[in-house]
C-alpha cells in the first residue's frame, strides 16, 4: 500500500478515536439536531472561497518575495509560490507535528531553482512561522483573559510566554544562528539512535547557511513586508473556520475566543506525534468549544468542518500538486530544470 495511504488511513484511525472518546464524555453527534439549529447565512458560506484564495496567495507571495533575494528567484512565479504553499500544506498533513512542511516546500520550489536556494527559502519560511506564533501566543492568551475564557489549564499564561520565548530562540537560531546551531545538531544527533542522521543533518545546515545569510541580510523593509503579509495569511486561515461559522448561522460563537483559542491549540500540536497531529485536534477542539460555549449540539459537527479546512482540504489538493510537478520536472531535461 502507498505510504500516503497508509498515513492517512492512520490520520482517519486517530481522528476517529478522538471522536469516540468525546462521545463517551459527553459530547453529542446528533446530524439531525444539528441541521435544525443552523440558520443557512448563504453570503457567509461564499466568503469561504475569497478567504482561502486570500490565504493561499499570501503564503505564495511569501515565497515569492523570499525567491527575488536569491539569484534564480526569477524562476518562482506567484503562482509557483502558491503551488509550493499548497504543496507544503498537504506535506505537513501527512507526517508527524507537521515536520514536513519545510520538505514539502523545498522539493517543490528545487524542480526551478537551485536545491540550496529552495532549502534555504523553507528553512526561512518556518522562520517567520515560528516569529508568528511567538507573538501570537501571549496575544491569544490576552485575549482570552480579555473575554474571560478559562480554559482550565493550569499556568496557561506561563506556558505561553515561555512558549513564545522558546519559538523567538529557534526562529533566532536558524536565521541568524546557523553555524552554532550546526555544532548544537551535531553533539545532539551524536546521541543514540539519532547518530544514524548525523551527517546528513549536519550536512543540510553547512550547506544551507550561504543562501540563509542571503535572506537575514535582506532590507528591513522587505523584512516587515513578509512578516506583515505572513501574520495577515494565518489570520485568513484560521479566519476561513469562522467565516463558515457565521455562514452555518452558528448560535453562542464567540468570534473572537475562537479565533484565540485556535492559535493556542494550533501552536501546540507541533509536539504531538501523529499525521498532521490527528486525533489531538479533535478532542482539543471538542473541549475548547465547550468551554467557550458553542451550542452542545454543534460542537461535533464544527470539529469535523474545521479540519476538513485545514487537514482533509489539502489531502485532497497535495497530490495534484505534487503529482503534476513530478511529472512535469521528469520530462524536463536535466539543464532546464533550474
Amino acid at each position: 500500500m502507498n505510504r500516503s495511504v497508509q498515513v492517512v488511513l492512520l490520520s482517519f484511525l486517530f481522528s476517529g478515536a478522538a471522536i469516540g472518546l468525546l462521545l463517551l464524555t459527553g459530547e453529542k453527534l446528533d446530524p439531525a439536531a444539528f441541521a435544525n439549529l443552523i440558520t443557512i447565512q448563504p453570503l457567509g458560506l461564499a466568503l469561504l472561497i475569497p478567504t482561502l484564495l486570500i490565504w493561499w496567495t499570501l503564503m505564495g507571495l511569501r515565497v515569492k518575495i523570499l525567491a527575488s533575494q536569491l539569484p534564480d528567484g526569477k524562476n518562482i512565479t506567484l503562482s509557483r509560490g502558491i503551488r509550493a504553499s499548497l504543496l507544503s500544506l498537504f506535506s505537513a498533513a501527512v507526517t508527524p507535528a507537521a515536520s514536513g512542511s519545510s520538505f514539502g516546500l523545498g522539493w517543490y520550489l528545487s524542480r526551478y531553482m537551485d536545491a540550496k536556494q529552495a532549502t534555504a527559502i523553507a528553512v526561512y519560511g518556518l522562520v517567520l512561522d515560528l516569529v508568528f506564533y511567538a507573538w501570537s501566543l501571549p496575544l491569544s492568551f490576552a485575549i482570552l483573559e480579555w473575554r474571560k475564557v478559562n480554559l482550565g489549564i493550569p499556568f496557561l499564561g506561563v506556558a505561553a510566554f515561555a512558549g513564545a520565548a522558546l519559538l523567538l530562540g529557534l526562529a533566532w537560531g536558524l536565521a541568524h544562528g546557523t553555524k552554532g546551531l550546526s555544532k548544537v545538531i551535531w553533539c545532539v544527533f551524536s546521541l543514540g539512535v539519532l547518530k544514524r542522521f548525523r551527517r546528513g543533518v549536519y550536512s543540510f545546515m553547512q550547506r544551507t547557511e550561504q543562501e540563509i545569510s542571503s535572506l537575514r541580510n535582506m532590507p528591513l523593509g522587505v523584512q516587515i513586508l513578509l512578516h506583515v503579509s505572513n501574520g495577515f495569511g494565518w489570520f485568513f486561515h484560521f479566519a476561513a473556520f469562522n467565516v463558515v461559522a457565521w455562514g452555518l448561522g452558528i448560535p453562542n460563537f464567540d468570534h473572537i475566543s475562537i479565533m484565540a483559542a485556535q492559535s493556542l491549540v494550533v501552536s501546540s500540536s507541533f509536539i504531538i506525534p501523529t499525521p498532521g497531529g490527528s486525533g489531538y485536534f479533535e478532542f482539543a477542539l471538542g473541549k475548547v468549544f465547550a468551554v467557550i460555549g458553542v451550542s452542545s449540539d454543534a460542537r461535533t459537527p464544527l470539529v469535523l468542518v474545521w479540519r476538513f479546512l485545514s487537514y482533509y482540504l489539502y489531502i485532497l489538493i497535495g497530490p495534484m500538486i505534487g503529482g503534476a510537478a513530478l511529472l512535469k520536472a521528469q520530462s524536463k531535461p536535466a539543464a532546464t530544470r533550474e
